[in-house]
């Protein structure tokens, strides 16, 4: 799929757009704060940082030193875009939740590896799957199951409502392909639609069907209870932070919920190099949204290519210490999963704690 293509892709569904694929303006009269150098500057270095940990680690499942990760190749301008627009009262469902988002809500690069891994460093304690890290220092960032996580975003933004918070925080969960097809989805819908909850859904649809969507897709599953939908170019990392913003500013002046689908096309890898040089290249929402800063004189190319490589350098570092931890403690299991940890756990952690002892 080429530029004209991707184009062509976007006229039709009616994508939202503030960039068009060679990173130019799509229009002139677009909003000064919608095309904002510092936030966008901001959002192409979180970009670039979580494509070259998903170069890292996805390296390192081919070489089979790491049990698995979920790359965002593809994805990262409405991923990080949607999460961007968010604030720091508000609450955050990814499915599952990257190394990028994790940071923005407060966690650092060497908690998010820890957690790739599961090891000893984990602030997780290795509880839940590697790739879908849950802890406090994500600020609000949690996980689950496919398409659970939105009914439990549902009854935080309730909580959220109820609470009457001066300015009011939201809760954004993401919609992932799995989560479309459950029951889950319009469980949520139709919470959010029948008490106008301040919940945002972003969802992502997959730009390699060429326009075939899946029936019912989000949007239309949206529609059918009344819940505005936004459509945007996933390859626009500008246009999914203003839409999300704009869907966020909609639920915090207590006006309701909006599904917002993302059109993105998602890679497994990096590998192929004719495509991600060709078809894909239309689709790429770093090297879009880079394109534009450095036309805008905001982005030197010599410059970011070299704190590319000192990035790169940091990771191999980061990573060597991550290979030779251990497991986190067999005790662990029992620690802040209840306010009180009870008498039959408790003698079970000093039971593992022993077992540790003596290997």
């Amino acid at each position: 799929m080429d530029r004209r293509a991707a184009d062509e892709l976007a006229g039709s569904l009616g994508l939202y757009r503030l960039l068009d694929p060679d990173g130019r303006p799509v229009a002139a009269d677009v909003g000064a704060d919608a095309l904002a150098t510092a936030p966008l500057a901001a959002l192409h270095a979180a970009m670039v940082t979580q494509r070259a940990v998903d170069v890292a680690l996805t390296g390192l499942v081919a070489r089979q030193r790491l049990a698995g990760h979920a790359p965002l190749f593809g994805l990262e301008g409405a991923v990080l875009g949607a999460a961007s627009a968010l604030g720091e009262d508000d609450w955050l469902f990814p499915t599952p939740p990257p190394i990028g988002v994790a940071r923005m809500r407060g966690a650092t690069l060497e908690e998010g590896l820890a957690r790739a891994f599961g090891n000893l460093l984990d602030p997780g304690a290795g509880r839940v799957a590697p790739t879908s890290p849950v802890a406090e220092a994500t600020a609000r960032a949690a996980g689950a199951a496919p398409g659970a996580h939105l009914l439990h975003a549902a009854g935080v933004a309730r909580a959220l409502q109820l609470r009457r918070a001066d300015p009011a925080a939201v809760a954004l969960a993401f919609v992932g392909a799995a989560a479309t097809e459950s029951g889950d989805l319009q469980s949520a819908l139709r919470l959010a639609a029948k008490d106008q909850l301040p919940l945002v859904l972003v969802a992502v649809e997959d730009a390699r069907e060429g326009g075939k969507r899946r029936v019912p897709s989000p949007s239309d599953r949206a529609h059918a209870h009344r819940v505005p939908v936004a459509r945007v170019d996933g390859g626009d990392a500008a246009a999914c932070r203003a839409a999300t913003r704009e869907a966020v500013q909609t639920a915090r002046d207590g006006l309701g919920p909006t599904l917002v689908e993302v059109t993105c096309w998602r890679l497994p890898t990096l590998a192929d190099e004719t495509l991600v040089k060709g078809a894909w290249a239309a689709w790429d929402p770093v090297a879009r949204l880079g394109r534009w800063l450095t036309a805008e004189g905001a982005l030197d190319p010599v410059a970011a290519a070299a704190a590319r490589g000192a990035l790169e350098a940091d990771l191999d570092a980061l990573i060597a210490i991550m290979e030779v931890q251990g497991p986190p403690p067999a005790a662990s299991l029992v620690d802040g999963v209840l306010a009180a940890t009870p008498p039959h756990l408790a003698e079970q952690a000093e039971a593992a704690l022993a077992a540790d002892e003596t290997r």
